[in-house]
């Protein structure tokens, strides 16, 4: 097949797909799209002959794309068949998308070497980091890799927060750099830091930004769901609406057209969507998770009077956190009827939104589900 330039690996089995069948995979030369689907050779010990087995002769790939859901771990040959791929100089100089399991990301090679033709570059899973090697052993920021990869238009870190790292800027605060991204179109980050600088240098090219926690908040408040995020060592340290509000009042991209925020109400929820409507008017599509605090909560009202300047504004969606909101775990959950709080809420914010809006939705959890409802 001297003409087979895209290559889609599907294997739904537990084992994932075996060494040999990825090895022989991996051997065609004009290889430009991997795309795999599904789980790659699942042993916690590969064989030894892997090792000098493994001769990548691609020399054009162009796109990578291995999205994992992240609650997983990593498999050794999953690890060694990236590191081996995204060292090679054909590969970083021809890449363009890489979307790939944070754990398998080799940082040490992103922030020494340059990926000039990178476009796309996402990473989820459990939150890695670089240390110097320097006597002061700091954290290597993000801001080092990106300005290696001065072409990117969309950078997605759909990162969890282990519980002994703390939130983690991409441009600390007095580190002498320049914005690398003057193209970005799509930014999505997990846990922002407030203080980051990299949020104040944002281009008029972004289009769309999302700083939300992942996973999400709500499954760090439930006992059923907060057993699972303790056994994976993750913890949600969420932005509060003042802590939001700090990063969106200083942001310049002006022109983003898509939002989606995640933050505790501290009792500035109404200020921050007064500066959501104030710095991105010309906004079409909202998402925000609003989690409230004992005292502090913005009601609908304040909310859809603060939104209501958003003129372009198409579809809301919103996560209220309503004390009586239907437990999600409940024998007798109902799928069908709306309960009375939500449909008040959407009631509310229909009366003060823009005539623009054509969609408000709200959401309801129900089992390990999600669901935005629509409300008449």
């Amino acid at each position: 097949m001297p003409k087979l330039q895209t290559i889609t690996i599907y294997d739904p089995a537990p084992g994932g797909v075996p060494w040999e069948a990825i090895n022989a995979i991996v051997q065609v030369p004009q290889l430009r799209n991997l795309h795999i689907s599904g789980l790659l050779d699942y042993r916690r010990i590969l064989p030894p002959e892997t090792e000098q087995t493994l001769r990548l002769p691609v020399n054009s790939l162009v796109n990578i794309d291995y999205p994992s859901s992240g609650c997983r771990r990593v498999s050794a040959t999953e690890t060694k068949l990236l590191s081996v791929l995204l060292r090679q100089a054909a590969t970083q100089r021809s890449l363009e998308t890489l979307i790939i399991p944070s754990e398998c990301a080799p940082l040490d090679y992103f922030s020494t070497e340059e990926f000039p033709s990178l476009r796309e570059l996402s990473l989820t899973g459990h939150r890695q980091v670089l240390i110097s090697r320097s006597a002061a052993q700091q954290y290597v920021p993000y801001i080092s890799i990106l300005a290696n990869m001065p072409r990117l238009r969309k950078l997605v870190l759909t990162l969890a927060q282990p519980v002994d790292l703390p939130r983690q800027a991409i441009w600390p605060v007095g580190m002498p750099s320049k914005f690398p991204c003057a193209d970005l179109e799509e930014l999505l980050v997990s846990y922002p830091h407030p203080d980051d600088k990299f949020y104040a240098h944002l281009p008029l090219t972004l289009r769309r930004l999302s700083l939300r926690c992942w996973p999400r908040h709500f499954l760090h408040i439930l006992d059923h769901d907060r057993a699972d995020m303790r056994r994976l060592g993750w913890h949600s340290p969420i932005l509060s609406s003042s802590e939001m509000l700090r990063i969106l009042r200083r942001c310049p991209a002006r022109n983003v057209r898509r939002l989606e925020v995640e933050f505790e109400d501290d009792g500035s929820g109404g200020d921050l969507c007064r500066c959501i409507a104030d710095v991105f008017p010309q906004l079409q599509y909202l998402v925000f998770y609003r989690y409230r605090r004992a005292g502090a909560a913005a009601t609908p009202a304040t909310l859809g009077q603060a939104l209501a300047p958003l003129r372009d504004l198409r579809i809301l969606l919103c996560h209220l956190d309503f004390e009586d909101a239907p437990h999600p775990f409940a024998r007798d959950f109902d799928f069908i009827s709306i309960p009375p709080s939500l449909q008040h809420a959407a009631d509310v914010l229909a009366c003060s939104l823009a005539s623009s809006v054509e969609v408000i939705g709200i959401l309801q959890r129900a089992n390990i589900s999600k669901i935005w409802t629509t409300c008449p």
